[in-house]
């Protein structure tokens, strides 16, 4: 709905659209219903579209767009470090141990604090892998590191109307 929202808006400020559209106003709804109805004929004329830039060797045919809809990249912020998260995984995980320590210690079933150990020692397993991580961030001289893509960089969203 956003989206269209911002094409309504558009629509009433944007000389560039109003001239294009002849003055029209159209709401974010009959710009939804539009779009809706008229689906196909959106997707042949971005076919059309795709085909006038491969000819003007704008593109060469390996680009791909994708409207409407988010997904998740693989270079997503969870494959994206840098000191301050970093820190936060850290203190967390400490404070798991903590917690996992204590409750072995009141712990007198022994299967009980098997498992409690086992706990502690998955932890202590993700403490060096950020630990490995910490030390990547601290050879790059960057303020931030990707996990699959060094070049990469994240990116700040901002939710807009």
């Amino acid at each position: 709905m956003v989206c269209k929202k911002k094409l309504a808006h558009a629509c009433e400020v944007n000389l560039e659209v109003i001239w294009l559209i002849k003055g029209l106003k159209p709401s974010a709804r009959k710009i939804a219903y539009f779009r809706k109805n008229n689906a196909k004929a959106f997707k042949q004329a971005f076919r059309y579209f795709v085909v006038l830039l491969k000819d003007m060797s704008l593109i060469d045919g390996e680009t791909i767009a994708i409207d409407s809809f988010k997904i998740r990249a693989q270079n997503a912020s969870k494959n994206n470090f840098n000191q301050k998260k970093i820190d936060r995984h850290i203190k967390y995980i400490d404070d798991k141990i903590e917690e996992y320590q204590k409750l072995l210690d009141a712990e007198d079933n022994t299967d009980k604090q098997e498992e409690v150990r086992s706990k502690i020692e998955y932890q202590k397993s993700k403490k060096v892998n950020y630990k490995q991580i910490e030390k990547q961030l601290h050879e790059s001289n960057q303020t931030q590191i990707s996990l699959t893509d060094a070049d990469a960089k994240s990116v700040i969203l901002h939710k807009t109307l």
